[in-house]
């Protein structure tokens, strides 16, 4: 679980931060590109999420972060809507599950739905 005490000193300052644990797999920066990037070997927060979507998509990073180093100065009181909205659609009949491993470094899980299973929704 990431620690405040370990915040990394590149990020930004607010709410979102990511801490010296971060394995640089990635997770968080294609997953919402406009709050995290990579300084060294690590990701940091660039950008607070200034928007529901941006907001949104930070909290699905912090989820899905194999190594518990993303975290918030402040419980986020909407965290059980990102966990929700799990899986993810990122193309027609593909889902992006989330909450990757660090024993995997980070690799992301799908879903993919054939035809007889999407006409039956």
């Amino acid at each position: 679980m990431a620690k405040i005490e370990r915040r990394l000193p590149h990020n930004v300052s607010g709410n979102f931060y990511v801490d010296s644990t971060c394995i640089d797999c990635d997770t968080c920066r294609w997953m919402a590109p406009e709050v995290f990037h990579q300084v060294s070997s690590q990701s940091v927060v660039y950008h607070q999420p200034i928007d529901e979507i941006e907001r949104l998509r930070a909290l699905q990073a912090l989820l899905s972060c194999p190594t518990a180093s993303i975290a918030t100065v402040e419980k986020p009181k909407d965290i059980q809507v990102a966990q929700q909205s799990f899986p993810i659609l990122i193309a027609q009949n593909v889902f992006h599950c989330g909450y990757h491993a660090e024993s995997s470094y980070g690799a992301a899980s799908y879903l993919i739905l054939g035809v007889a299973q999407m006409r039956d929704e």
